[in-house]
């Protein structure tokens, strides 16, 4: 889980670091002649998980959490809408700003400027088919989408070469393209004026 020492390898090209358990949080030294990274298999996710423990007021954005005296994992807290104060709280997803897979995106655009090969594949966040049955082809294409509007230098992405198009597409449409993964149970159980 750790890249500790990686600093020292200033003409690093390659990075090869699948099955390592690295998330959202992972940092990088900068690597200007890093042209080929692959993070397949990691767990790299919409969000990474934290807890909320035992607080009176946690200010998120314009909205205010209160009085929660259960522990809540941003499995449940993600992109906060609303919650009730009345008891228990009504709630959609919610996760702080520096641990979503945009967070990461944008420190790879930063410390990885010669970067042209990444892989995802096996992660929560390369919603892929083969290994998230539940997702289609559409929802591949929204990441890619995203992913290359975040790291527009990318030629290949996963399995695939980036076509002209697809790099188009991205540049156009590419920032409103993230894969959002709404909690259906939490949703269904949030009251209508809540919104």
């Amino acid at each position: 889980r750790s890249l500790a020492g990686l600093q020292l390898f200033t003409q690093l090209e390659e990075l090869v670091v699948d099955n390592n358990l690295l998330g959202n949080d992972l940092r990088l030294p900068r690597l200007p002649h890093l042209h080929t990274l692959t993070l397949n298999k990691n767990q790299i996710s919409f969000c990474a998980p934290f807890l909320l423990q035992s607080f009176e007021q946690w200010r998120w954005g314009l909205f205010v959490f209160s009085t929660f005296s259960e522990k809540f994992s941003t499995e449940q807290l993600w992109e906060a809408r609303t919650l009730s104060t009345t008891g228990h709280p009504s709630f959609c997803h919610c996760c702080a700003p520096g641990h979503r897979v945009e967070g990461l995106l944008e420190h790879l655009a930063d410390v990885t400027p010669s970067l042209q090969y990444l892989s995802l594949l096996g992660n929560e966040a390369c919603p892929n088919q083969l290994v998230s049955p539940d997702k289609d082809e559409d929802d591949y294409q929204r990441y890619r989408y995203f992913v290359l509007h975040k790291l527009p230098h990318l030629k290949f992405l996963d399995t695939r070469k980036v076509t002209g198009n697809e790099a188009n597409e991205a540049r156009a449409r590419g920032a409103f393209m993230k894969v959002l993964k709404p909690k259906t149970d939490a949703v269904s159980q949030t009251p209508l004026g809540a919104f």
